[in-house]
């Protein structure tokens, strides 16, 4: 986010098109939105994309309640490994936690490359552990004729097999070898934040879903998994109530370029 211009301070500006990708409830474009000023905002074109239905709903209510005026905006449903959208197109494309969730991470990102306009910049973020599976063990371990909770570790082997999402070296080399350049990785720590219950009933229980999917036998998922969602949803409720739910995360944040065309 360092890197775009929040402000004008009187200036002309560029033309923003912006991709959100693997978006959820909207976090990333609503904190972008909020940095920038009235100026930058009515040049911004903006695409949220998500797989999932709902928390690109819920997104999209975001965005239009915060009520800015863009040059303009959209949602879409789709799959980030073939997203349908045009080629060096967008100036930015947004990831937060998300190149270790695809099952094809080699296909997204390529796409992530065909996508991008020469020079344009990718800024995605992974993590070692914490936010919600932390909570998602914690609900697990409750009830002890449940399955346990995958390690970190075992959750990104699982969701992304043949990848090493959580060593920067790694990340770096596998940019390099997509065709991207001035490659950058901080690691620190960092707090999200979802808005209450409303919020995170539209985000994590799907997410357990899948990671029950990935990491439990068919026999287990079906003797246990509908029981394991009930089992998060009072934990989460009964730790936080009615406030904002607040996780702690140590994330990697990548910042990457396509190349602009050799003279």
């Amino acid at each position: 986010m360092d890197q775009l211009p929040a402000t004008s301070d009187g200036k002309d500006v560029a033309e923003l098109v912006i991709l959100d990708e693997a978006c959820g409830t909207g976090a990333i474009s609503s904190r972008l939105l909020h940095m920038f000023d009235d100026k930058t905002r009515a040049m911004t074109d903006l695409t949220m994309l998500d797989i999932a239905k709902p928390p690109l709903e819920y997104a999209e209510r975001r965005i239009q309640l915060e009520g800015y005026s863009l040059k303009a905006f959209r949602t879409l449903q789709g799959d980030a490994t073939d997203t349908k959208l045009p080629s060096s197109h967008f100036t930015h494309i947004f990831l937060a936690f998300g190149p270790m969730m695809f099952n094809d991470w080699r296909a997204a990102l390529r796409e992530i490359h065909r996508m991008l306009r020469p020079g344009g910049l990718v800024a995605m973020s992974t993590w070692d552990d914490g936010g919600w599976l932390a909570d998602v063990r914690a609900s697990l371990a409750s009830d002890p004729s449940l399955p346990q909770a995958p390690s970190a570790k075992e959750l990104l082997e699982a969701f992304s097999p043949g990848s090493h999402w959580s060593e920067p070296m790694w990340i770096k080399g596998k940019l390099q070898e997509f065709g991207f350049e001035d490659i950058q990785i901080e690691t620190k720590a960092r707090t999200g934040t979802l808005d209450g219950m409303d919020e995170f009933m539209v985000t994590v229980p799907l997410t357990l879903g899948n990671v029950i999917e990935k990491c439990w036998s068919q026999e287990q998922a079906a003797a246990h998994g509908n029981r394991a969602k009930e089992t998060l949803v009072k934990y989460v409720t009964q730790k936080y109530g009615s406030g904002e739910i607040k996780w702690g995360w140590v994330a990697h944040l990548i910042t990457a370029r396509k190349p602009m065309p050799a003279n």
